[in-house]
C-alpha cells in the first residue's frame, strides 16, 4: 500500500519533503505538489463546500465554527478529513460548538496544544 500526499497550490513552489502525517504502519508515502490554477482551485473549494456533512468531504473547505478557527485553519486536509468524519460517526454537525467538537479536534490534532 503506498500513500501519496498531494498539495494543491495556486502557485509553484516545490515541496522539499513529505509530511509526517502521511506516514502510515511505517510507510512513508511520496509528496507530490500539482499546480492549480487559481481558477480550478476555486471550483474545488466550492466543490468540497457541497461536501460537507457527507463521506466524500476533500479537507479543502472550511467546515468548523467560528470558536475552533484558530485551531482547525492550519491543519492537513487529512487531519481535517480525519476531525470531520470522526464529528460525523459522533452525530456531531461539522459546524457545532461544544465540549464534544473540543474532544474530537484535540484528538487529531497536530500540535495538541489546546
Amino acid at each position: 500500500m503506498s500513500i501519496t500526499k498531494i498539495v494543491l497550490s495556486n502557485h509553484p513552489s516545490p515541496v522539499k519533503e513529505p509530511c509526517e502525517d502521511w506516514e502510515i504502519r511505517g510507510i512513508k508515502g511520496a509528496t507530490y505538489q500539482f499546480f492549480v490554477p487559481g481558477a480550478s482551485l476555486h471550483y474545488l473549494l466550492q466543490l468540497d463546500k457541497k461536501f460537507i456533512g457527507t463521506n466524500s468531504y476533500l479537507g479543502l473547505a472550511y467546515f468548523w465554527s467560528h470558536d475552533y478557527r484558530h485551531y482547525l485553519r492550519e491543519q492537513s486536509p487529512t487531519r481535517l478529513q480525519k476531525i470531520h468524519q470522526e464529528l460525523l460517526k459522533a452525530g456531531l454537525t461539522p459546524h457545532g460548538v461544544s465540549s464534544e467538537h473540543e474532544a474530537v479536534i484535540k484528538k487529531y490534532r497536530h500540535d495538541k496544544v489546546y
